[in-house]
């Protein structure tokens, strides 16, 4: 399985960086990499994720697979 990080996607993070950082750069910056590296965990672990569909017109894809971020204490 391929996974492709979207622009959209990406512009998407930029502003939780920016409001991270405000706080912590660093922090930011290791969480966005996290981030980043969870979902490309999806191409070995596709089938573990359940696929959520998609109901809007602009998406080609009939369904996406989630995997939702775990906050560690």
């Amino acid at each position: 399985m391929i996974v492709d990080i979207t622009a959209e996607a990406e512009s998407d993070l930029e502003p939780i960086g920016d409001h991270i950082a405000e706080d912590n750069p660093v922090r930011a910056v290791s969480f966005l990499q996290e981030l980043r590296d969870k979902c490309l965990t999806l191409a070995d672990l596709a089938l573990a994720f359940p696929l959520v569909p998609l109901r809007t017109l602009w998406h080609p894809a009939p369904s996406v697979r989630q995997l939702p971020h775990l906050l560690s204490s």
